[in-house]
């Protein structure tokens, strides 16, 4: 970028508005932190399904038979709320998301206003 272009204010101010929201760090962190804790609920979702085992034990006793075992392993208390804790987590990081967005596109609009206030008057006072 030129110096000459740094100065030129953009003509529509949604648009330069998307292209600093895409490119602030900021907001950038929350929707990959965002995207984490989704899979993270996921995780704990999958974790919190019934997990089955099945398998054989044989024992070399005179007159006795192979034995199987079968198992379903149901979390009642394993798992609890640690599904609904990740889901907390995912909806208040997104709950910052928005509050930072709206937080960012105030102070952005509040200094482009002040901008072009400044080159009007400037323009008003060479005429």
């Amino acid at each position: 970028m030129t110096p000459e272009s740094q100065r030129v204010l953009p003509s529509d101010f949604d648009q330069w508005y998307s292209k600093a929201e895409q490119n602030n760090p900021a907001l950038l962190w929350l929707k990959k932190e965002i995207e984490v804790k989704m899979q993270q609920e996921k995780l704990n979702r999958a974790l919190s399904l019934p997990k089955t085992s099945a398998g054989y034990m044989s024992e070399k006793v005179v007159g006795e038979h192979f034995q199987e075992s079968q198992s379903v392993s149901i979390p009642l208390w394993e798992n609890k709320n640690t599904l609904k804790y990740a889901q907390a987590q995912t909806l208040a990081l997104q709950t910052m998301e928005v509050d930072s967005k709206l937080q960012f596109y105030n102070q952005i609009k509040i200094q482009f206003a002040k901008q072009k206030a400044f080159k009007r008057q400037l323009l008003s006072t060479d005429n």
